[in-house]
């Protein structure tokens, strides 16, 4: 015999529903009072919103955190640069990086001078030396 022969028949109609009949009315609300229909009527409390991620991710918080150490950033090389009485100083790691922001400042019209580490500075026409390997 196979398993669905086996397992209770089901009525496709569910409870019949005779003919003409006539559903019942369905209750009537109580009356409320003036101070409870205010209140139902009152808008629902706002929840606080939650932060967005980019103000959580800029926020700086408030006590440093303990066990974490900071890392120091290493700054090999400095580019000053000035024009019509601006000037900007930018602090670089990066040989390569530096040489080609410094290049970039140049011929945008910048006097430009870069500083490395051990106080040795580079004038534009000493930029290549800053790439050579000793």
């Amino acid at each position: 015999m196979e398993w669905f022969k086996l397992s209770k028949s089901r009525s496709s109609a569910g409870s019949a529903i005779q003919a003409g009949a006539i559903a019942p009315e369905p209750p009537k609300p109580a009356p409320m009072l003036a101070s409870t229909l205010a209140s139902t009527l009152a808008p629902p409390p706002v929840p606080n919103p939650a932060k967005s991620p980019k103000a959580v991710f800029d926020s700086i918080p408030d006590a440093p955190r303990i066990g974490v150490p900071v890392p120091t950033r290493k700054v090999g090389f400095t580019i000053s640069s000035s024009k019509d009485g601006e000037t900007a100083i930018v602090q670089m790691t990066s040989p390569t990086l530096t040489v080609a922001r410094a290049r970039m400042l140049f011929k945008s019209g910048w006097r430009v001078q870069v500083t490395n580490a051990a106080g040795r500075q580079f004038a534009p026409s000493e930029f290549d030396d800053i790439l050579k390997f000793d």
